[in-house]
């Protein structure tokens, strides 16, 4: 049973018109506590097309792009790409077809004090790595600084591309789950202690 529920407020979102063909939307609530230096950030995303464009970005103290996910299709098929505030995007997970309208879950356990990020995507084995850009410039909150959809800035290398599809499930979890983060993937349905939204 759920005693009381947060609204996330996205309010300063842009809706898609004829002028303006680009919808985005801003974080703008979720003051109370700071980010911790652990982490687990888990969405679901369902694309209508295989682009490269970042369904959403976490923003860094400095109001650069500090971490976006995103799906590139090579020579070798569709892969998942991941990257830390440097406009170099790093391969991680290969994905079998359906590619596209279908939806995808990831989950990436994130530690800001070593710089080591395990991510799970659709229940498969975590890619570990180590980054050294996740040392600096972490948010200290999320207000302003989870960004979905068109951003105005130009992030990373790829300026103001509009990503095409859905994405739902944002969840932030502050403490080490019980659970694997291939579990967290097979079966998304947990709610973020920190952050939930969808």
């Amino acid at each position: 049973m759920v005693s009381s529920v947060m609204v996330l407020d996205f309010s300063s979102a842009i809706f898609a018109s004829p002028d303006t063909p680009a919808s985005s939307a801003v974080l703008t609530n979720l003051t109370e506590n700071k980010l911790p230096d652990h982490f687990i950030l888990c969405f679901s995303v369902k694309q209508n097309k295989i682009d490269g464009k970042i369904p959403f970005a976490l923003y860094g103290e400095d109001n650069n792009p500090w971490l976006a996910f995103s799906f590139w299709k090579g020579s070798s098929g569709v892969s998942l790409w991941a990257d830390v505030q440097t406009g170099n995007f790093t391969k991680l997970h290969s994905i079998e077809k359906p590619w596209t309208h279908v939806w995808m879950h990831l989950c990436a356990e994130v530690d800001t004090v070593t710089g080591d990020m395990a991510v799970s995507l659709n229940g498969g084995t975590p890619i570990i790595g180590r980054d050294e850009n996740l040392l600096t410039n972490k948010p200290s909150y999320l207000k302003d600084n989870i960004k979905i959809g068109l951003s105005k800035e130009n992030y990373f290398a790829l300026g103001s591309d509009q990503f095409f599809g859905f994405v739902s499930n944002i969840n932030i979890f502050t403490s080490n789950k019980s659970q694997s983060l291939e579990s967290m993937t097979s079966n998304p349905c947990d709610q973020g202690d920190f952050m939930a939204w969808s």
